[in-house]
């Protein structure tokens, strides 16, 4: 039988023990702020975005679609493809700066709404869209992947805004 939408799938107690027995048995290495050893961008978030500047060892990219101002946060760390998967000093820079720019950019852009999220079932590599989202925008009120065409930001309005998004992170955090 399937499990209905309404509810969640549960582990058995048996299935959570020995889970449990395995992380005390082999427990995973904790990641180092410090460790970018080995990190490479993953070539799709590379093509499809500019890089801002970096804070906190975590790039801060602009999204290559004009429809949008939407921001793209991915921490320089090798292999992490989750949240969890994070320190928990990096996990929590990293929610730190999204709330941040969400909550300027709410602001600037007099958006209607933030998207935040973090999904990765395309690209794997960890890294937290901040999207500002306004009533009647092009995917409005549906998730923007997958819908339309991006629209190539011009050099000029891409350059501005690339300048004032580093100069909010210059000034707000120092």
């Amino acid at each position: 039988p399937s499990t209905p939408p309404c509810q969640t799938r549960r582990f058995a107690p048996a299935t959570l023990v020995a889970r449990q027995a395995q992380w005390n048995a082999d427990p995973p290495s904790p990641r180092s702020s410090e460790d970018k050893v080995g990190f490479a961008l993953d070539e799709r978030l590379e093509a499809s975005s500019h890089l801002i500047t970096t804070t906190d060892g975590i790039q801060v990219r602009l999204a290559d679609d004009a429809r949008y101002v939407w921001i793209v946060l991915v921490p320089e760390r090798d292999g992490v493809s989750e949240l969890h998967d994070l320190e928990a000093t990096d996990r929590a820079a990293l929610l730190d700066l999204a709330t941040d720019l969400g909550v300027w950019m709410k602001t600037r852009f007099a958006a209607d709404k933030i998207n935040t999220a973090a999904i990765g079932n395309v690209v794997a590599q960890l890294h937290v869209h901040v999207v500002a989202r306004h009533l009647g925008d092009a995917a409005w009120p549906a998730p923007i992947w997958g819908v339309g065409t991006p629209e190539e930001r011009p050099e000029e309005s891409r350059s501005g805004l690339i300048a004032e998004i580093a100069d909010f992170l210059k000034t707000s955090r120092g």
